[in-house]
């Protein structure tokens, strides 16, 4: 499932996602940007929804870093929002 979303192989490993972001970003990279930019925030959804999960059992706990997972998990989200975004400006020949 991880790499029908994020690209990588399953489970991905953190040196996983390094590499497969390393590929993009140096240009080594060959497929459809907009792919990559799309598997990036399905990535980035992935890990909103396990954050929030985190921070969902940790209000008892720890509520201060129950606070700051839920604020990571909403960054994590908009990024992926924002990618998603952006693979649909390079799909309509807007994103330069």
């Amino acid at each position: 499932m991880h790499g029908a979303i994020a690209g990588v192989v399953d489970p991905p490993g953190p040196d996983d996602v390094r590499a497969a972001a390393d590929a993009v970003l140096s240009g080594v990279y060959t497929g459809d940007l907009a792919d990559a930019l799309d598997r990036a925030a399905g990535l980035c959804h992935v890990l909103a929804t396990g954050a929030a999960f985190d921070a969902d059992h940790l209000d008892v706990l720890d509520p201060d870093h129950a606070d700051r997972t839920t604020r990571g998990a909403a960054s994590l989200a908009r990024t992926g929002d924002e990618l998603t975004a952006a693979a649909q400006q390079w799909r309509a020949g807007h994103l330069d």
